[in-house]
């Protein structure tokens, strides 16, 4: 889901939208935490308007591809500092993955995808769900953000339970 659908279309400075303290608050945790899980993240300091990334990620997934492409898309932006939010880039993550290009360009120019993100944005409007990583369990058990496996656990045991 969009989680800034604010931002403008060419994106903003991370700083100015988040204050450059807590991207680098948050940039140091990232980096704890994935540390164990060989994950490094770079100096953000774009924050592109997602949209156009999400419109590519539809369409890798209807091509059976969204592993490989969520894979690089996040690892380009986060570890690397790639503009995600332009087309040019997409398309070339694309084709490193085995997409057609021009095919991607066109879904993201045309919008092919967009019904499919708006129903997502409303399911997540419905839910009360603002942020991503957000996992529903079993549909009553509601887990955001970067979680440890123990909470997924303890969640497990209590459906277990009940």
């Amino acid at each position: 889901m969009e989680i800034h659908p604010e931002t403008p279309i060419l994106g903003m400075d991370i700083n100015q939208k988040f204050g450059e303290r807590t991207v680098e608050v948050t940039i140091n945790r990232l980096n704890q935490m994935g540390q164990a899980y060989g994950l490094t993240y770079g100096k953000l300091t774009h924050l592109p308007n997602s949209n156009f990334a999400l419109q590519a990620a539809e369409y890798a997934r209807s091509k059976g591809k969204i592993e490989a492409y969520h894979h690089l898309l996040m690892e380009s932006y986060f570890t690397h500092g790639k503009d995600i939010g332009r087309i040019d880039v997409l398309c070339e993550l694309g084709r490193q993955v085995g997409l057609n290009a021009t095919e991607l360009e066109e879904a993201i120019v045309h919008k092919l995808f967009q019904e499919k993100l708006d129903q997502d944005a409303e399911i997540a409007r419905k839910n009360n769900i603002h942020s991503t990583p957000t996992f529903i369990i079993n549909d009553q058990y509601l887990i955001t953000g970067a979680q440890s496996i123990d909470k997924f656990r303890q969640a497990f045991n209590e459906i277990l339970e009940s």
